[in-house]
């Protein structure tokens, strides 16, 4: 929690909170995703059996995971290599995902769960938005649209997940 709290600071610090919650997002889907990087999870995998050796080792590791990462701040890179620094580098998927999950509680940010049998339009995504923050009294909805074609009409709506980010409640 130290360390994620030190890169929310170091991002308002440096008026880069967007782009780092971008870079955040970005690295928990390459984590995630089945079809994630697999330069990338290879070179994570390197980077996580050498910890034991140079550190100068491990901070080229790091730069070079950061070239794979394409980020777009100017934090998250001295973040990544801080964490090399420290040997903490292992925990970076940990570490993203609780500032994704902090940032959702931090400013009252609810996922919803829409699951239609057609494709919403962005008005009916808006309308669903809009009223659902007064319902949940939260100030924003993070909509999460889903197709299940075996419903026959209408849509389905799924809140109040306790993890945010995994969508389980």
């Amino acid at each position: 929690v130290a360390y994620v709290q030190a890169l929310m600071d170091g991002a308002a610090k440096a008026k880069e909170s967007v782009a780092v919650t971008k870079d955040c997002m970005k690295i928990k889907d390459m984590f995630v995703t089945e079809d994630a990087n697999d330069e990338f999870l290879y070179e994570l995998q390197f980077v996580v059996s050498t910890m034991d050796t140079d550190p100068l080792a491990i901070l080229d590791k790091a730069d070079g995971m950061i070239k794979l990462m394409k980020l777009e701040s100017t934090v998250m890179p001295k973040f990544i290599r801080f964490l090399a620094k420290k040997r903490r580098l292992v925990c970076l998927r940990r570490l993203v995902t609780e500032y994704c999950a902090s940032l959702y509680q931090m400013q009252s940010i609810a996922p919803v769960r829409c699951i239609s049998a057609q494709p919403l339009t962005d008005e009916q995504q808006k309308s669903i938005k809009d009223k659902l923050k007064v319902k949940i009294g939260v100030s924003d909805i993070k909509l999460i649209c889903d197709l299940e074609p075996s419903l026959l009409a209408g849509f389905r709506l799924e809140w109040g997940y306790t993890d945010p980010l995994s969508m389980e409640a």
